[in-house]
């Protein structure tokens, strides 16, 4: 007796699911997946350096946007770069289901675990380029500029 169509359908979709699953435990930086005639591939994200001073980051070719307000999200911070004034108070809200940090490059200030849904807030009284980070998750960059 042949098998019924849920019975196949169900296969295919554990087949799937297994061929996805060991794909995403590939020991390479790179991953790429092949569905008929597409071929798509990611690479994994660099890792962040740690610097003494404040000094322009990888972010430095993104143009700073006007704001205070940060989203953390998709593993991002958004916008990557930000301009703000002396004494501007800058606010980072945690918007993913995990915690996230931002930690200054140069130790100027580090919020710890943000809780999803929770923010921290920093004030900068000083002029200058910061560079900052997720400590959890490294490759995750950003970087205030303050005039």
């Amino acid at each position: 007796m042949a098998p019924s169509p849920q019975t196949v359908r169900i296969g295919v979709l554990a087949s799937l699911l297994a061929v996805t699953i060991l794909a995403g435990c590939s020991s390479s930086d790179d991953a790429s997946t092949e569905t008929g005639d597409e071929t798509t591939s990611t690479t994994a994200a660099p890792e962040s350096t740690t610097t003494s001073a404040p000094e322009e980051s990888t972010t430095s070719s993104v143009a700073p946007v006007e704001t205070t307000s940060v989203a953390i999200e998709d593993y991002a911070f958004g916008p990557p770069a930000i301009r703000v004034a002396v004494g501007d108070t800058v606010t980072w809200t945690n918007a993913d289901d995990f915690k996230h940090t931002t930690t200054s490059d140069t130790d100027v200030w580090d919020s710890g675990p943000i809780e999803p849904g929770a923010a921290f807030s920093q004030t900068f009284a000083e002029a200058g380029t910061f560079a900052y980070f997720c400590n959890i998750h490294n490759y995750m960059e950003g970087q205030v500029v303050v005039e």
